[in-house]
């Protein structure tokens, strides 16, 4: 198949690695990067390259309902209104009381010592300010006593204790309010022990037998693994030495204890990978070397991947074990710190062909680099990977296009979302734009005229040139014209034009 048709629609091709460089006549094609957009459009993928792209994902109805959106102060103040308003706010109370994970225990203890040490300020303050005849440190006493529940013991039963009726009823709603406060936590601590006493119960999952992905760590970045594997459907098991989460017994394939007692439990005679991700950068390379010296007989490549907290560290990592994959946090944060310093809006981050692949939203305003130009001279000229544009509507509106057409202009007020590395924002930035080739397109008559109207359409379209330029060659032909265009460029204008005029599209150099 050849690689212009993984540039389509829907599509749009990331890197190629051939298991043997095919034949290219003119060279490699025109782009600034030196990953995007290399290979000439009629190079075909053969039996044993690496082919890497991106592609659109079709959601359903409630997923897309179910995605975070992005808001501001203004619009979250006025969904909390709306919230209010239509009696909303109860349901995501409940939602968040009934989460009974780790974290939201952890969350809401934080909140009652918070809540506790608020309320005992208060009825210390109200005892010193408005009872005559009492210590600070009295008033701190019992404060202190009337957030445990002791309201009789500091007014005394029927005794009149000479404070105010008000500075009486808000001393009892202190109370109340923290005798909820500790029956709360404590429902929360015994629904957690009861849950997990009820885990041992359920059915969990068995650990895959061969082709799976061996994660070792579930800290943050673990527990982020696993739901990128789970969510791509690649069969996994996670091995961590303390769980702080039980549901996830009931989730995910998993082994508690040593960790590197526990990879053959694990079936790591017969694993696709071993991803080791703890926060101990020596612990994961030695999970990485017995995974090596356990599968270097086997045929099938193998890869472990291995966290990091040190770029040179890494660089080490290569000298004795060259098949893994090493990545240091500090240095993939990093480069999205030095690409947020180009005033853009860095999103995500990946790495691909040992290169780190930034993410990067652009909203066009007067003077950018980007603004009036089409896409094609982005993508090539600049050497990155548009996957979303979205074109500014009078009505404030957006219009969006995936993956959009190379013959798409930006404006002021659009924005654009592309694949970059570093340098290519770099580029963009600084306005150096890789020339186009040099082509010679020679037109002959058609065998019928009513083809030199649309011929001449295409033409301005997909070879930014004037229009009534188009014509006037149309209206001569045979005639012929020297065009400046990418590789991509010319290979779609020659497949598009050649259906309506007899061409021949030659490089100059």
């Amino acid at each position: 198949m050849p690689i212009h048709r993984l540039h389509r629609s829907s599509m749009r091709l990331l890197n190629l690695k051939p298991f043997s460089n095919p034949h290219q006549p003119i060279g490699w094609a025109t782009t600034a990067s030196s990953m995007f957009h290399r290979w000439q459009p009629h190079v075909r993928v053969q039996a044993g390259d690496q082919v890497a792209y991106v592609e659109v994902k079709t959601l359903t109805h409630s997923q897309i309902e179910n995605m975070p959106k992005r808001s501001d102060l203004w619009s979250k103040l006025c969904q909390g209104i709306g919230d209010v308003l239509d009696g909303e706010w109860r349901r995501r109370l409940r939602n968040v009381w009934l989460s009974a994970d780790q974290q939201s225990l952890r969350r809401v203890v934080a909140i009652a010592l918070i809540t506790a040490l608020v309320l005992w300020t208060t009825g210390a303050g109200l005892l010193y300010l408005n009872i005559s005849e009492i210590s600070l440190t009295k008033a701190i006493v019992l404060g202190a006593i009337l957030i445990l529940g002791g309201y009789g013991d500091v007014f005394g039963g029927f005794e009149d204790s000479g404070a105010q009726g008000w500075v009486l009823i808000v001393c009892l709603l202190i109370a109340i309010t923290s005798l909820l406060m500790v029956i709360g936590v404590l429902g929360l601590l015994a629904d957690q022990l009861i849950s997990s006493r009820f885990e041992f119960l359920k059915r969990r999952p068995k650990v895959p037998k061969e082709n799976h992905v061996i994660v070792v760590g579930l800290g943050r970045v673990g527990k982020r693994v696993t739901r990128i594997l789970q969510n791509l459907r690649q069969p996994l098991v996670a091995i961590t030495h303390h769980l702080d989460d039980p549901a996830l017994r009931s989730q995910i394939p998993l082994l508690e204890g040593p960790m590197l007692q526990q990879l053959q439990a694990a079936n790591l005679n017969h694993a696709r990978s071993v991803i080791a991700v703890t926060d101990d950068p020596v612990l994961n390379l030695e999970v990485a070397l017995i995974a090596a010296e356990a599968l270097e007989e086997r045929k099938h490549p193998f890869t472990p991947v291995i966290r990091t907290l040190s770029q040179l560290f890494s660089d080490n990592i290569k000298a004795f074990l060259p098949q893994a994959r090493s990545f240091s946090v500090y240095a993939l944060s990093a480069e999205a710190f030095a690409g947020a310093a180009f005033g853009e809006n860095i999103l995500g981050l990946f790495r691909l062909n040992h290169q780190t692949i930034l993410i990067t939203e652009y909203s066009i305003e007067y003077g950018d680099t980007l603004n009036g130009k089409p896409l094609a001279e982005i993508s090539y000229g600049y050497g990155v990977v548009p996957i979303l544009l979205r074109q500014y509507q009078p009505n404030s509106q957006y219009q969006d296009y995936p993956m959009p057409s190379d013959d798409l202009r930006v404006h002021v007020g659009d924005r654009l979302y592309v694949l970059s590395s570093i340098n290519g924002l770099r580029r963009i930035e600084r306005g150096e734009m890789t020339p186009p080739r040099q082509w010679l397109l020679e037109v002959d008559a058609p065998l019928s005229p009513n083809m030199l109207s649309e011929a001449g359409n295409l033409l301005a379209k997909l070879a930014n040139v004037q229009l009534d330029q188009c014509h006037r060659l149309m209206k001569t032909l045979p005639n012929m014209l020297q065009l400046a265009l990418y590789d991509y460029q010319a290979y779609r204008l020659m497949q598009e034009l050649k259906r309506v005029v007899p061409i021949r599209l030659s490089p100059l150099r």
